[in-house]
This record gives C-alpha cells, sequence and structure tokens, in this order.
C-alpha cells in the first residue's frame, strides 16, 4: 500500500494510518485534482466538504501545490512515482550541519515560543531534522527574531516532504503577508482578539458570559493583581520585577522557567490561550484543518479558537476560579469533537457570519488597547520565547567549523596556504597563531551579535608578509575597514619564546593620531590565550576616571588599555613590532598579560601588580568579513 510518510515519521503511526486506510472509501487522486489543485476549481468549498485522511497518497504533493496554486510560488513538486517536477524556483537544500563549536541546548529554538512545539508523529530522527531547519529557517531569515507558529508547520510538512522541500514550504508561507505570526506583537494582538470576537457573538452567549464573569472576580476588590496591589511581571531579560502604582521604586528577583510559564489569574490571557491550542489538535484533526488554512488563510486557526472556547466553557462554572487556559488545552488534545476530524471541521465551519472583516476589528480593537498597558504584563503570559535577548545560539565561525568537521576534516588550517581558504560554505580561519577553539573563544567574549552572527575572520596584516612597519598595519586596517564596514578587528601577539599569545579586540579602527587622545568604545577587551587556560579582561565599567581609555595610536606605537598612573599600558606595541610592554590597566581592570618566562624587565607596582618589557616574534591582525557566501 502507497504511503505518503516520509521516514521521519514513527512506524508504528503510519501504520495504524495505512490500516485504518483499507476501512476507508478514498476519494481517487483524479477528483482531488479536479477539485482542488485544477485553476479555476473551488477549493475552498472541496476543503471544507471532502475531507482528505491523513494516508492519502496525494498528501505527498498537496501542500506545496496548494502554495503553489493560492500563491503563485514555483515549488518543486514531488510526483506520483516518486520524481520532483520543478515549477520554477528550484528548491533550498537545508545545510547538512548548523550548530556552533560547543552546540547550544537553545539552536533550533530562535524563532519558538516555549509552549508551542508540537513534533506530532515524528520520531526522532525527525525532531532532529524539525530542529535542524528551524534553526536555518533563523540564519535565512535574521529579521526573526519571534515566529511561534512556524515550528508547528514545519512539523506538520516535514510528516509528508523530505527536508529541503518542507523548508522550501515554509519559506514560501513566511513571505506571505499576514499569514502565519512573525512578531512579537503581532502574536500578542491575535490571542487577544478572540475575546472580541467573543464578544461579537461568535462563541456563544455561555462562552462570553461565564468569561465576563470571571474577569469581575479577577478586578473585584481582594482579588489578585487588583488596582493598586503589587503587579508581578517578567522583563524581556528574564527578571521578575514587583510594581506598585503609588511608587516608582522596583525590586528585582531572579525568576525560574516554572514560573515564567506560571498560569496567568488573569481571564482575558487565558483565553489568549487559544492561539496555542489550535496547534495541539490531534494529527488528524490538525492535517485537514491545515489544508483549510492554505486555501482559507488565518481565518481558520479562529473558527478553531472559538470552538474550542465553546468546548472549554462548558468545563467552566461561573462560581468557580477560572482555568480557561488548561480547559482548553484539554478540549483541543482529549475531547470527542477534536478526535472526530469530520466532526470538527463541519462544527467549525458551523459558525455562520464570521468574516475577515470581523477579524480586522477584532485586532484593531486590540491594537488600541495594548499600548495602556505599555505591553508589560504581556511579556511572560502571551509571548515566551525560547531564546531571551542576549542568549546566543550559534557564530557564522562556528557553522563554517561544523561543516567542515562534518566533511572529515579534523583542522580548520586551510590546506596549502596559512592565510586563506574555501571549503564548505565559505573562508577558514586565516591566522597562523590560534587554533580553531582559540578563536571561538574569543568569538564568545564579542558583544556585537552582528558582527558574530553574520561575519567570519580574515586576515588583514601579518609581520612576517607585510613587515614590522607599524605605518603599513595602520593602512591595512584602514583599507579593510573601507572596503567591508566593518572596523573592528583582532590582534594577535606572540611572544619571542613562541609560548606567550596575548592580544585585543580592538572595536575602532586603528590610525595613528594625537598622543593624548583615546579612542574606541566598551566592546574593546584583552586577553591571554597562551599559557593558558584562556582569559580575557572586559572593560570594568565603574565611571572612574581613566576607566575609558580603549585605544590609543601614534606614529610610534598602538595601544590597548591606558596604563596605571601614566603606567605601561595593558598592551602596548612598540613601531618596529618586535618590543612590547604591558601592565595593569584600569580600564579592564586587568593584569600584566605577560607570564614571568617571557619578561625581559619587570617592575613592581605594588599590591602585586607588575609591568613588563618583552620582545615579539609575530603580530597578526584580523578583521571581518561578510559570511553571505
Amino acid at each position: 500500500m502507497e504511503s505518503p510518510f516520509t521516514d521521519a515519521v514513527c512506524e508504528d503511526n503510519v501504520a495504524q494510518a495505512l490500516e485504518a486506510r483499507r476501512r476507508m472509501h478514498l476519494i481517487p487522486r483524479e477528483v482531488v485534482e479536479r477539485k482542488l489543485l485544477e485553476t479555476g476549481s473551488q477549493p475552498k468549498t472541496f476543503a471544507r466538504m471532502c475531507l482528505i485522511p491523513v494516508s492519502h497518497p496525494i498528501r505527498k504533493q498537496l501542500w506545496p501545490r496548494l502554495i503553489n496554486l493560492r500563491f503563485g510560488t514555483s515549488l518543486a513538486v514531488t510526483q506520483p512515482d516518486g520524481t520532483d517536477a520543478s515549477v520554477g524556483a528550484p528548491t533550498p537544500c537545508p545545510s547538512s550541519h548548523h550548530s556552533s563549536d560547543t552546540p547550544s541546548s537553545l539552536t533550533g529554538y530562535e524563532l519558538a515560543d516555549r509552549r508551542l512545539q508540537p513534533t506530532y508523529w515524528l520520531n526522532a530522527r525527525g525532531r532532529a531534522t524539525l530542529l535542524s531547519l528551524m534553526h536555518e529557517v533563523s540564519l535565512s531569515r535574521p529579521e526573526l527574531v519571534y515566529a511561534p507558529q512556524a515550528w508547528a508547520v514545519l512539523a506538520l510538512l516535514l510528516h509528508f516532504h523530505p527536508a529541503a522541500e518542507a523548508l522550501a514550504c515554509l519559506l514560501a508561507l513566511l513571505d506571505q503577508p499576514d499569514l502565519l505570526v512573525q512578531s512579537k506583537a503581532d502574536w500578542r494582538a491575535v490571542c487577544l482578539a478572540m475575546e472580541h470576537l467573543g464578544a461579537a457573538g461568535f462563541a456563544g452567549s455561555r462562552a462570553i458570559g461565564i468569561l465576563r464573569h470571571h474577569q469581575a472576580a479577577f478586578q473585584s476588590p481582594g482579588s489578585p493583581n487588583r488596582k493598586g496591589e503589587p503587579e508581578t511581571v517578567t522583563t524581556p531579560d528574564n527578571q521578575k520585577r514587583t510594581l506598585t502604582t503609588s511608587t516608582a521604586t522596583t525590586t528585582t528577583t531572579t525568576t525560574t522557567d516554572d514560573e515564567v510559564l506560571a498560569l496567568d489569574p488573569n481571564p482575558r490571557y487565558q483565553l489568549a490561550t487559544w492561539a496555542v491550542a489550535v496547534w495541539l489538535l490531534p494529527f488528524e484533526c490538525i492535517v485537514p484543518l491545515f489544508d483549510c488554512f492554505l486555501v482559507e488563510g488565518p481565518k481558520v486557526l479562529y473558527r478553531a479558537g472559538l470552538l474550542l472556547w465553546r468546548l472549554a466553557s462548558k468545563s467552566e462554572k461561573p462560581g468557580s476560579n477560572c482555568d480557561l487556559a488548561n480547559h482548553l488545552i484539554k478540549a483541543a488534545t482529549t475531547s470527542a469533537v477534536t478526535s472526530d476530524s469530520r466532526i470538527f471541521l463541519r462544527k467549525i465551519y458551523n459558525i455562520r457570519r464570521f468574516s475577515k472583516t470581523h477579524i480586522q476589528v477584532a485586532l484593531s480593537k486590540v491594537v488600541k488597547m495594548l499600548p495602556s498597558n505599555a505591553g508589560l504584563e504581556l511579556v511572560d503570559c502571551l509571548v515566551v520565547p525560547c531564546v531571551l535577548p542576549g542568549q546566543r545560539t550559534y557564530t557564522a565561525f562556528g557553522q563554517v567549523k561544523a561543516e567542515l568537521a562534518a566533511k572529515g576534516r579534523s583542522s580548520l588550517r586551510p590546506r596549502g596556504s596559512p592565510a586563506h581558504n574555501s571549503v564548505g560554505r565559505g573562508p577558514l580561519l586565516p591566522s597562523s597563531l590560534i587554533s580553531a577553539d582559540e578563536f571561538s573563544f574569543l568569538i564568545a567574549g564579542i558583544a556585537d551579535e552582528t558582527l558574530v552572527q553574520a561575519y567570519l575572520p580574515t586576515l588583514i596584516f601579518s609581520s612576517s608578509t607585510d613587515g614590522v612597519s607599524l605605518n603599513t598595519l595602520f593602512q591595512r586596517c584602514a583599507d579593510h575597514a573601507e572596503t567591508s564596514g566593518r572596523p573592528e578587528t583582532i590582534l594577535l601577539v606572540r611572544t619571542a619564546s613562541g609560548h606567550g599569545l596575548v592580544g585585543a579586540f580592538c572595536s575602532q579602527v586603528w590610525q595613528a593620531g594625537n598622543e593624548f587622545s583615546y579612542y574606541g568604545n566598551g566592546h574593546t577587551f584583552l586577553f591571554r590565550l597562551r599559557p593558558g587556560p584562556p582569559r580575557l579582561w572586559k572593560w570594568c565599567m565603574d565611571g572612574a576616571h581613566g576607566t575609558d581609555r580603549f585605544q590609543r595610536a601614534t606614529a610610534r606605537f598602538l595601544e590597548v588599555g591606558g596604563g596605571l598612573d601614566a603606567g605601561p599600558a595593558g598592551l602596548r606595541l612598540e613601531t618596529g613590532l618586535e618590543m612590547a610592554q604591558s601592565g595593569p590597566s584600569p580600564t579592564f581592570n586587568s593584569e600584566c598579560l605577560i607570564a614571568p618566562e617571557d619578561r625581559e624587565m619587570q617592575s613592581d607596582l605594588g599590591e602585586g601588580k607588575v609591568y613588563c618589557h618583552f620582545r615579539v616574534s609575530l603580530v597578526e591582525v584580523l578583521g571581518f568579513k561578510s559570511a553571505a557566501f
């Protein structure tokens, strides 16, 4: 018996679905072609009335063809014989491996919401592919930071389509305006619009009546979070703050994931869970609903949400505590109505006179309401992203390193050239001084997310090939900054013994200037890689005098980190690039970078602080260039 499922689906589920198909009278493929997939057909009526089982062979090509038909895309479509018929644009292939050097537990979750991660019938391989492709989406759409429905959509696609085809379908859907939610503001609006649709009469009198009763109880004196009482919110940095209306003071404590996911007592926000619940329907129910979604758009999701609200309200009692969120989830996952897709679809389409205009009106009301809350109390109850601000899941360099490892290369040192090469998707580590692990350590310390996620290192100066002129170093840096648009550099200095390797990440382009003038910013830092363990010193930010001296350069020297009491800088290179100095720097609260065995002259500054002179054997400067290969 022909199966439409991929090898990403659990075998037991496939066997059950195919066995159930034996007892069905399937709509012939030719009828589906004529009624649903041909130009001039009436797919809306057919999708509503003629349920296509999840095991129907046409599902191998149904969704890409629906997307092509409705949106005018040119997705490749798998033919009945298993071949691909590309209608135009090629199907993008996901990268074979995307990972940071130490794989982040958040990789693949960049766009997801912690409450909305269904995998349906996917097996372990399918779930791993889902994570890999979701990470691919976050890379190809860097402007996206939150797209909660994308996870569920991609999980569904992987049941019937190979990875590359599923990815192409999702990207095509993300390209359509107002189809899938792609921002936190839009998600909040969608979640809260349901209340206004219910008030317009589409949820039934019982559902809206019980909601109003719960809201009145919630806002009455003695209820939690009433006006004038402390209100606990979770800020985007995952800090819990207690706010009051009578004082401007705040108290901040750390909060756990369980607290972030805790049920909000506000009935309005509990109702907002409908937007999550509709994607948690049983697989046999969500698949035909997704058919209708591709034909009609988001309106069918609101229909499903209204029905779930009606079902959930049957478990709610006016005198009881509000538990609407849990009842919505239970209605989606365990009710008799949602266990039979025919009954479910019939009931959602029995909601009469429901139009896109009603949805637009509801959304506009929500948009007007949201500014009055300043968004504060909506952070944790409506938007629960897996990846919070400041959490990094990958770097461009880490991707290249991982892809190289997947190709069987054990070292990032380019073959045949110490400076550059191209393997896999882009250039490799260009330095002759630093190892891949050491460079990954430095990348982890760079604060600029755009720089580390979209740019790769490139060698712009080496004293072994460019000579020992400080002016040449300045010129190479200036030329690179002009052509690349990125002034940042990594300065690498190897000691004469070859055992020491120190340097600095520099935020501004090197240029000779006044010896009394410092420049740069707080992204600058000093580091020592060898002898290990590797260590870096970031800006101390204490605001004291002399703690903002980042970079300084003249025709005679360059420095990073102003020294203690006008003493030697944190790192100083002399004009011939053969002698250098290092001492404690208040800017970074750093110590002398050089190990005792490499110090030629050493002076004791008291309190265990020393500065020294040391000889240099090699200097390199790395810049950054775009990773858009």
